[in-house]
């Protein structure tokens, strides 16, 4: 068990995630780490504790093995050099003031991975009757999907926003971790949702550097051209086929 054995960069990535999901001293002390005291890695653009990365990374890799002990190897050479193999960086941690940490995004100061668990029933300004029904029926969506999912092997979370200078909260519906997919629900697949989902997320994607695929999920397959037009801005479509089974517009989302 040497960190040499360590040739996954998405191990590393996937480490990242949950340091991300719970926050760098959540993650600390949920697993029992100490704080990087020199460097600090980074991975896509943040910055997180080096040797506490590696190590969960390296039980994600060999789950047979577990994390590899923070002890069996140095936080500088030997850290590096894993670190520069897989394609990432270490740099000093009196450098680190001027990198997002690793709960928030790049693109705006304040955007960062929450629980699914974490509510906005404040934010909902709809006339009160149909923003109940819809918000029900959204969530009901939501949480199907989430077990279908989850009943794959997929992690998911969301994603908290603060634009700056504008004393509003935005969140997000649904994040899948492993595609990094960015995922908007809406009650209906009629226009006026399918239009209103778009507008929403292509507004929250502005604000997450780590999405790499966006799609509204419907509770039914919208129009051919409502197809097209999410396409035109390169968002997919995914649909409730029935309960439990859900289908795609397009294969770059993976369902599992």
């Amino acid at each position: 068990m040497t960190l040499s054995d360590l040739t996954s960069a998405d191990a590393v990535r996937k480490a990242a995630a949950e340091i991300r999901r719970l926050g760098r001293r959540g993650f600390r002390e949920r697993y029992g780490y100490t704080e990087s005291t020199k460097y600090v890695a980074i991975v896509d653009g943040v910055a997180f504790d080096s040797k506490p990365l590696l190590s969960f990374a390296y039980g994600i890799q060999f789950p047979e093995r577990g994390p590899l002990p923070t002890s069996s190897f140095s936080g500088g050479g030997q850290t590096r050099k894993a670190l520069t193999r897989l394609g990432f960086r270490l740099v000093p941690k009196d450098g680190e003031d001027a990198l997002p940490d690793a709960s928030w995004s790049m693109k705006v100061a304040r955007a960062r991975q929450v629980p699914l668990e974490i509510s906005m029933a404040p934010e909902y300004r709809r006339a009160a009757v149909d923003a109940l029904t819809a918000t029900k029926v959204e969530q009901s969506l939501i949480d199907d999907f989430v077990e279908f999912q989850v009943g794959k092997g997929r992690t998911f979370s969301r994603w908290e926003i603060f634009p700056d200078g504008t004393g509003e909260r935005l969140l997000t519906d649904i994040y899948d971790e492993e595609t990094r997919t960015l995922y908007e629900a809406k009650a209906s697949a009629s226009r006026p949702d399918v239009r209103l989902g778009l507008g929403q997320i292509l507004d929250y994607s502005r604000f997450i550097d780590n999405c790499e695929a966006l799609a509204l999920l419907l509770p039914s397959r919208p129009a051919d051209d409502l197809v097209d037009l999410l396409h035109s801005f390169e968002v997919m479509v995914v649909w409730r086929k029935k309960p439990g089974v859900f289908e795609a517009s397009h294969d770059s989302i993976y369902l599992g």
